[in-house]
């Protein structure tokens, strides 16, 4: 029954997001769903990263530079991230 499912993922104190092979979004928590800015499962069915909000693809970019950054200097760097 998927309203216990949901029930179940949204007690997960982490963010849970569910793709199928097309990488189109299938399910996400509502913590998933905060943090890309919607309200309701049925607002990221079927989509993308591509499909979702800019900023994701700005955060896509910030972690590639940021990855970078590490592989180049070989150090570790800490983010603290802050959700609303």
């Amino acid at each position: 029954n998927f309203s216990q499912f949901y029930a179940f993922i949204n007690s997960y104190p982490g963010t849970v997001l569910i793709k199928d092979n097309a990488s189109m979004y299938q399910i996400a928590n509502k913590m998933q769903l905060e943090l890309l800015g919607f309200k309701d499962p049925d607002q990221i069915y079927g989509k993308r990263d591509d499909d979702i909000i800019v900023p994701v693809r700005e955060l896509s970019e910030f972690f590639q530079k940021i990855d970078s950054q590490i592989v180049d200097t070989n150090k570790q760097i800490k983010l603290i991230e802050y959700l609303r």
